[in-house]
């Protein structure tokens, strides 16, 4: 019950304790299902988040959104303690259920586990419904720490659909509640998310400021997976303004702290990106092999969003190659992809290339 007291208080829990917990519940615990947090205890020379939280200006004011706050599967885990709480507040009460105080945790906690079902099924309008019902809950409760996951969660399912402004709108609005709240720990992640927005619509100014801000109190923290999406995303934003070399070092140093962390994903992701520098170099076989090697990942994790993009990586370095017709494949593969992801974006970028190969109309 401590654990999730601390949890609903928005205080940090250690891995370990969290590791027990979710094993007493029947869960296995997973680095991703938390945002990190510095130590309890550091020395003078070391510096955590709060050291750089006032690096930037306020930001603006919550804007009144006109549509649903989503949540998505990263929320479940935590909120799974939540009803263990309230589960065993009752227990000792000797109710032998939910306390009448209390009842919203487990319907919570139903509806969210439902809308993650239903999100990884790509049954998007099921998973709306379930997360609508979850943020009644959170906001009747006044859950101000669980709402602002929610913008959070919002943003980035913004950014899954190509709605990159929607997405930093997000990010930004959960900033400003996690500065209410006084919950610096939170606001490397969210820095990152903030810049990496920004470097896909083209404010590059503003998203190297976030993005070093991000990677300076992930070091602090000696957090190997924040460096490495820090440093991943530096590259990024290197890459799309054409300074290939530092983009590869950022890639690099990004690619030893995932393995360092045993972060599989992030090592693919990473090097995907890699492969692109490879195409621009004139290294197409390479870049081919590389990609097709996180195609097969990607296939295998069941994940569509990474295999959209990859299959759409893809069919610019055959291009490249000179072989057009499998170009063409890979991109009606990748729009379909994107077409199930409601990726407006990801659309659009497929049918600009498809246009520009010349290539005949697909009949649906």
């Amino acid at each position: 019950m401590a654990t999730s007291e601390r949890i609903l208080k928005g205080q940090g829990v250690d891995r370990p304790t969290l590791t027990i917990a979710f094993k007493n519940v029947g869960l296995d615990w997973d680095d991703s299902y938390c945002e990190p947090i510095a130590c309890d205890h550091k020395d003078s020379a070391q510096q955590g988040p709060e050291d750089f939280a006032n690096d930037l200006p306020e930001p603006r004011a919550l804007k009144q959104s006109s549509g649903p706050v989503w949540l998505g599967s990263i929320a479940f885990a935590a909120l799974a303690l939540i009803v263990v709480y309230a589960t065993g507040r009752a227990n000792a009460n000797g109710t032998g259920g939910a306390t009448q105080s209390e009842p919203w945790g487990t319907e919570y906690v139903s509806c969210v586990s439902a809308a993650d079902s239903a999100y990884h099924k790509a049954d998007f309008e099921a998973a709306k419904r379930y997360v609508e019902r979850a943020v009644q809950l959170a906001t009747k409760h006044q859950n101000a720490g669980l709402l602002a996951e929610a913008l959070r969660l919002s943003g980035d399912l913004a950014c899954e659909r190509g709605d990159f402004e929607d997405a930093k709108q997000n990010y930004e609005d959960a900033l400003v509640m996690r500065r209410r709240l006084r919950q610096v720990v939170t606001f490397p992640s969210l820095w990152l998310a903030i810049g990496g927005m920004e470097t896909k619509l083209g404010q590059y100014a503003s998203a190297r400021q976030h993005l070093e801000l991000g990677l300076k109190a992930f070091q602090s923290m000696h957090d190997k997976t924040g460096v490495s999406m820090a440093s991943r995303d530096l590259g990024t934003l290197f890459q799309q303004q054409g300074i290939a070399s530092t983009a590869r070092e950022w890639f690099e140093q990004a690619l030893v702290a995932a393995k360092e962390g045993n972060k599989p994903d992030l090592v693919h992701d990473i090097s995907a990106r890699m492969a692109i520098l490879m195409r621009n170099e004139g290294r197409l076989l390479e870049a081919k092999n590389a990609l097709n090697g996180c195609l097969a990942y990607w296939t295998a994790r069941q994940h569509p969003r990474w295999i959209a993009e990859t299959q759409l990586q893809l069919s610019t370095v055959e291009l490249s190659l000179g072989e057009k017709d499998q170009a063409i494949r890979w991109l009606r593969e990748s729009k379909r992809a994107f077409a199930r992801l409601g990726d407006q974006a990801g659309l659009a970028e497929c049918d600009n290339r498809l246009l520009a190969t010349s290539a005949p109309r697909e009949v649906d």
